[in-house]
């Protein structure tokens, strides 16, 4: 796929392959991916077919470790039309999942500035690596990149609690943030948090003894892209079916299927806030979300089983005891 299928959310650390921990390292096998690039005045942009994510690098922005600091966001451009103003002499717009990005987080795009060339395609071997400092991505290109020399390792982030480089809005630094992907059903709602990138989260809004508190599951992202998703006699006309790995929760529990519903709008990416409650034997996760729309989304989910904020990343599928039939 091309940059048609791009992505909103998850946070990363850019650095030369020269500054690598020193700490033995654990390399997993390579992989070739499509990638397409392009640069701006102050980072780039990166797209990865093997994750369909588009990692977002800023030069002038360092980690505590003095790193150049990234974050890879999930996709929810879909063709939507958008406009961006002219650019200077000599310098352009991006454009198709780059500038549909670029135009719904402008803090994103002023901290980048505008590209400097147009965007170029690559095949790449992609490694993890391992150490006690972390997990790196090396990407390796035998076709080199504009004003790029060498690899890029991408690593994780240092600073506790954050997936991002820099404040959106006015976030309480204090507590925890992330990026989201949300999708609204007719009776729930599901999430994708980019703090827990291989994680879906499906919320129940209709639930026996807790009807105004909504209950969440937590399920693997098990979608890789280039699946099919054969929906058969679910395809209903007038009814939208959720995609990539919202759609194969959807697709793979009946039960969720008939808890939630189809899908009353598409994915739409933003940053939340995230605080818990502990209520009794009950553990709450009071979540406001910012979404690119401007909407301000604010939610209270319970954690089924939970006996503490900890239980947040742990999988489970507690709610399809609790759910009230419609």
């Amino acid at each position: 796929m091309h940059l048609a299928t791009l992505c909103l959310m998850i946070e990363a650390v850019l650095r030369p392959a020269a500054a690598a921990s020193a700490a033995p390292a654990r390399q997993e096998a390579v992989s070739t991916s499509a990638i397409a690039y392009q640069p701006f005045q102050h980072g780039f942009m990166l797209w990865r077919e093997d994750v369909d994510k588009i990692t977002v690098g800023y030069l002038d922005i360092p980690t505590k470790q003095n790193l150049q600091c990234s974050e890879v966001y999930r996709d929810t451009f879909d063709g939507q039309p958008y406009d961006l103003p002219p650019t200077p002499a000599g310098l352009t717009n991006p454009t198709l999942g780059f500038g549909w990005l670029y135009k719904n987080d402008p803090e994103l795009a002023q901290h980048l500035g505008y590209a400097t060339a147009e965007e170029v395609s690559r095949v790449a071997d992609i490694q993890t690596v391992g150490s006690e400092g972390g997990r790196a991505i090396t990407v390796t290109i035998g076709d080199p990149l504009p004003g790029v020399t060498g690899p890029l390792t991408i690593s994780d982030p240092d600073e506790a609690g954050l997936s991002y480089c820099f404040p959106r809005r006015n976030e309480n630094r204090g507590g925890f943030n992330t990026w989201i992907s949300r999708q609204l059903f007719e009776h729930g709602a599901m999430v994708w948090r980019q703090d827990m990138q291989d994680r879906i989260e499906v919320w129940h809004y209709d639930t026996i003894g807790t009807p105004r508190i909504a209950c969440g599951d937590t399920l693997n992202d098990t979608w890789r892209p280039g699946m099919d998703l054969a929906f058969g006699d679910l395809e209903v006309p007038d009814k939208p079916l959720p995609q990539k790995g919202f759609g194969k929760a959807w697709l793979d529990n009946e039960y969720i299927r008939t808890s939630l519903g189809y899908p009353t709008s598409g994915e739409e990416g933003g940053f939340a806030e995230i605080s818990y409650e502990t209520r009794g034997s009950r553990v709450l996760r009071h979540m406001t979300a910012h979404l690119t729309s401007g909407e301000d989304w604010t939610t209270t989910i319970e954690i089924p089983d939970a006996t503490g904020p900890e239980a947040d990343r742990r999988l489970n599928m507690g709610c399809r005891t609790r759910l009230a039939p419609h």
